[in-house]
């Protein structure tokens, strides 16, 4: 199953977040920015937070693309630890019939169902088959949207660090992508958060500490994923915690 890995640094305030985007600006140029909204939704009961899975519906808008992009996601079994994410992840694009069939005004429709969205099943065939929960859903279910979290994302592209996991690792790629989030969550809170998603991540971590002193800006690695601040703040659940590794 694929996994997720990803850095995640949580920025102190708006300053921060400031020095850190004109130094990014000056290190990198103009980023690509995408205004993007996450809607997460599970079963009345709430089974997915139960089983330690999230679905999402992501829908953005790229600059200066005029094109509407949207993904569905599922994630399951989160670990997070010094910062580092690690998370079963399934997600693949919509395409213009499938946004057609599934959105309504850029949101999901409501009363979708289990079979509507998920039509790769992954949520609906047990892990042991391929799925991502122990207990699958069955087709009919239906999800609601819990709730939003917006976020304006600067993608950053950088030469990729002179440094290698491992001796004898494959040629990294030609850049690395830095994606620096101001996210808006429904509740009313904010967070600034650097986020680097990459396998080698480790090995990459002195390099993004020189990024942040070059930009007198402390980062502390995230607690908690954004999906889980999400729920913490609309209801104070603990349902969605990330165990520590």
């Amino acid at each position: 199953m694929a996994q997720e890995v990803e850095l995640k640094l949580l920025l102190a305030d708006v300053a921060a977040f400031d020095r850190l985007r004109s130094h990014l600006n000056r290190l990198a140029g103009t980023p690509t920015v995408r205004e993007q909204t996450n809607y997460y939704l599970d079963t009345a009961d709430r089974a997915l937070r139960r089983r330690r899975a999230m679905a999402r519906l992501r829908t953005a808008d790229a600059t200066g693309s005029g094109a509407r992009l949207a993904w569905w996601t599922c994630k399951a079994e989160p670990v997070l630890q010094d910062g580092i994410l690690r998370v079963e992840e399934r997600e693949r694009p919509l395409d213009a019939s499938e946004q057609g069939r599934v959105l309504a005004n850029g949101a999901p429709r409501a009363g979708l169902t289990v079979a509507e969205l998920d039509p790769d099943r992954w949520l609906q065939i047990p892990r042991a088959e391929g799925g991502m929960l122990g207990e699958p859903l069955a087709a009919p279910t239906r999800l609601h949207v819990l709730g939003a979290l917006a976020t304006t994302r600067r993608i950053y592209r950088v030469p990729w660090p002179d440094v290698r996991a491992n001796p004898g690792d494959a040629d990294p790629p030609a850049d690395l992508a830095l994606e620096l989030d101001h996210a808006r969550y429904s509740a009313g809170a904010e967070r600034f958060e650097l986020e680097v998603e990459t396998p080698a991540v480790e090995s990459l971590r002195p390099f993004i500490d020189g990024l942040l002193a070059a930009a007198d800006v402390d980062a502390e690695p995230a607690r908690y994923s954004k999906y889980a601040q999400f729920l913490q703040l609309a209801d104070a659940s603990q349902g969605w915690i990330e165990r520590p590794g």
